[in-house]
């Protein structure tokens, strides 16, 4: 394994300013390795308004279910209404 060396001209002034170009400021040891509290908002606020939009779409898909229902059983009793007047010529 070869070591890796840099020039003489380039060492310490190079990684500065990589460093530099890579938006650490000088003097800034400190990391911040969390969310701000306005990315934690905007990340409810996203969640909310999908699940409000999810759980008005299934509303809306069970109550077409339900008519949907409603009227096979509406065109069934209709049927066997049919049937019952050819049966007996009378409702």
């Amino acid at each position: 394994m070869t070591k890796r060396v840099l020039p003489r001209n380039c060492r310490g002034v190079c990684v500065k300013r990589l460093g530099n170009q890579l938006g650490a400021r000088r003097g800034d040891r400190r990391h911040y390795n969390a969310f701000t509290l306005i990315e934690l908002i905007v990340v409810v606020g996203l969640i909310l308004v999908l699940t409000g939009l999810v759980l008005s779409t299934v509303g809306y898909a069970r109550k077409k279910g339900a008519r949907a229902r409603a009227e096979t059983e509406i065109a069934a009793m209709s049927a066997a209404l049919e049937g019952y007047k050819a049966d007996n010529a009378i409702y």
